[in-house]
């Protein structure tokens, strides 16, 4: 009976290893205000975000993550079809490089007077270890929309050592931007760590293993 529990336990392990990960924060610029800057994003200038991924990533046994969304804070009178939300690589000068991929809205809406967070939700986006990427916001109205700021920034702004890439802001396209930015405007990275292939195998494997040489012990 007790050998059969103990294969129960194993298989458990074994399946529960395989349960899809779910996203979590990696990295956060709003402490839960709106006291700091707030930037006045329009046809006529946007502003880039940056966050570098650490040489090793956490969990351990994590290869890459994938980036699930972006939340942002905003007020203004214009709606989410005014505004795009993209992820740039990073070039030499450490300014936005290549487009990587633009992320759409959770919803529809429009803004308001009042300040809110906002979801923006990424599809088949991969963060490497140690790289640079930037989150950059446009619009494609005269006036309406304000990126808001928390004072103080959170500190860490990652559990998972992520760290502050910078800011930019500039006309036109992101990749064309060079004027550097210290506001550090309300951004919550969204993303799943994704294992090493094979980890939760051997997992399951070795506990197996630790089993049945507890079974072929008691035989003797």
């Amino acid at each position: 009976m007790k050998s059969l529990t103990s294969l129960s336990t194993v298989a458990v392990l074994f399946f529960a290893s395989f349960v899809p990960a779910h996203a979590a924060v990696i990295y956060n610029t709003y402490n839960g205000n709106d006291d700091g800057t707030a930037s006045n994003i329009h046809s006529g200038n946007g502003k880039a975000l940056a966050f570098t991924m650490p040489a090793t990533l956490l969990p351990g046994g994590t290869t890459s993550y994938d980036l699930n969304s972006v939340q942002m804070r905003f007020s203004g009178s214009a709606s989410s079809t005014d505004m795009t939300v993209s992820l740039y690589s990073n070039d030499g000068s450490n300014t936005p490089g290549t487009l990587l991929g633009t992320l759409t809205p959770s919803s529809s809406f429009t803004l308001t007077g009042s300040v809110a967070t906002y979801t923006f939700n990424a599809t088949s986006l991969t963060l490497s270890a140690s790289t640079t990427y930037w989150v950059a916001m446009t619009a494609s109205v005269a006036s309406g929309i304000y990126w808001h700021t928390s004072s103080p920034l959170p500190s860490p702004l990652s559990s998972v050592g992520v760290t502050d890439g910078g800011g930019v802001y500039g006309g036109g396209s992101p990749d064309t931007w060079t004027s550097t930015s210290g506001v550090r405007n309300s951004l919550t990275v969204n993303a799943t760590a994704v294992p090493e292939p094979g980890t939760c195998v051997l997992f399951a494997a070795g506990a197996l293993c630790v089993i049945l040489r507890s079974r072929k012990a008691r035989r003797w």
